[in-house]
Order: structure tokens, then sequence, then C-alpha cells
């Protein structure tokens, strides 16, 4: 037996005219954000040498925005709670936009460090947004939740092995 029943939206929600186009930027978002720090361990040898870092420093490189991330992911998601869902992911867009610019004109390794660690924090400020955002702006006639939820996984790169 199947129903025809429809789930009333909640109050204050509106129907996404393209949630196609939305989904589309919050899964390029989020690869980005993860596949960041596969592309600075990739480019470590590059920064060593042409920063003059240490071993050390190019650790710390990699390392801080890992340790940003980590740390404020939780908090990112809170704030998208509070403040909205396509406040904080704009918000941290602009933020990792601006911070991988800086990451580009660093002239010394501590200036790296630091930027990484910026952009860190505003990876976590958008990347919980972006699964709330595809669970939202889909309607579940439109694709059933596996489907979604699978979407935003094959966004997410595989983790390079040892």
């Amino acid at each position: 037996m199947t129903s025809s029943a429809t789930v009333p939206r909640p109050a204050g929600t509106t129907q996404h005219a393209s949630p196609g186009l939305a989904v589309a930027i919050v899964l390029v978002a989020a690869f980005l954000v993860l596949a960041d720090t596969s592309i600075v361990n990739v480019a470590a040898p590059v920064l060593q040498s042409d920063l003059g870092a240490s071993f050390a420093e190019t650790q710390w490189v990699v390392a801080a925005y890992q340790l940003a991330y980590a740390v404020l992911l939780i908090t990112g998601g809170r704030l998208g709670d509070l403040h909205g869902r396509r406040r904080m992911f704009v918000t941290g867009l602009v933020g990792f936009v601006l911070t991988s610019a800086a990451c580009g004109f660093a002239t010394s390794s501590g200036m790296l460090i630091a930027a990484r660690a910026l952009q860190g924090a505003t990876a976590a400020l958008m990347y919980p947004q972006t699964l709330a955002v595809i669970q939202v702006v889909v309607p579940p006639s439109a694709a059933p939740r596996p489907s979604r939820s699978s979407a935003w996984s094959s966004a997410v790169p595989p983790s390079p092995g040892r």
C-alpha cells in the first residue's frame, strides 16, 4: 500500500528553485576543504625549499590547518544552527578563499603557518554546513535520503594510505 501524503514544510523554509546548483556548490566546497590537506602534503618539499623552512616548520604548515579544523569543527556546526547555515557557509567560503590567497602570498614559513591555521578555522566554519544544506534544499520527493548522503560522500576524497 502506498501513501501520497505530503510532509508539510517547517515554518520559515522555502522551496528552492534550483537545488541542483546549491548541492553542486556545497559539494565543491566540501571537496576543497578535504583535498586541501592532500595538496599541501604533496607541495611540502617545494614549500620547504622555496621558503627555506625547516622540517618542523613544514610539518606545522600541515598541522596548523588540521588542528584548527579539528578543534573548531563542532563549533562551526553549532554556529550554523544559531546564525543560519547559508550565512555561515558563505562566511566560511569567503574566509577560506581569502586565507587561501594569504597562503599563496606568504613570504615566510611563520606567515604560512598562521595563514594555514586561519584557513583551517574557516574550513571548520564552512564544512559542517554542507551536509545540512543538502538535507534542506533537496526535497525528500526528489531524492531518497540515501542518495542525498551519497552525493555528499562522493565529494569526500579518499584518505591516502600509508
